[in-house]
């Protein structure tokens, strides 16, 4: 009796359970057989022997060929999960990979960012020492006006000396501005 292919069944298990039923079918039928032919032959023992050994050999290939698929099956999944370890290795590796690309990318910005602040800040300080420079000049030529007309004023009305002395003091205050450009 050829036993079924268990691929075409949902699962190895079921199709065993059916050929193991088939078989003890198979067997309990040429049971009854050689029940039937012993009363009419004198050879019925050995038929039976016969028929015991073919049930035997039919169960025996059922089991390896049950045996048989599950290994497959079994081999099947080893392989799916195999694959699945490896598509998480892949994942973790382009992951790895784009986090790389974005760690450099963003170091590059960086740098030119940095760059650029430099030469940033270098222009604000020149742009605040030319103010400065103006801003000192316009202050000494405004020294320099309030000292004429002050010596203007002094020498029209002769002013004491203390007012002479606070000509000298604006000239000092003068001479440290200069000084400190």
């Amino acid at each position: 009796m050829a036993a079924k292919k268990t691929s075409k069944s949902p699962s190895a298990k079921t199709d065993l359970k059916a050929a193991t039923t088939r078989v003890k079918n198979a067997a309990k039928k040429t049971a009854g057989v050689a029940k039937k032919t012993s009363a009419k032959s004198p050879s019925a023992k050995t038929d039976l022997k016969a028929a015991a050994t073919r049930v035997s050999n039919a169960q025996e290939k059922l089991v390896n060929s049950a045996e048989t698929e599950i290994n497959a099956r079994f081999r099947d999944a080893q392989k799916a999960a195999k694959q699945v370890w490896f598509a998480g290795l892949g994942a973790y590796g382009r992951l790895f990979d784009e986090a790389q690309t974005r760690y450099s990318r963003l170091q590059k910005e960086r740098n030119e960012l940095f760059k650029d602040l430099i030469a940033r800040g270098g222009k604000v300080q020149d742009d605040a020492e030319a103010l400065l420079k103006e801003g000192r000049a316009n202050v000494e030529d405004q020294i320099e006006t309030a000292r004429d007309r002050f010596a203007a004023v002094t020498s029209k009305v002769g002013i004491p000396a203390r007012l002479q002395d606070l000509s000298d003091r604006l000239e000092s205050l003068s001479a440290n501005l200069k000084k400190s450009a």
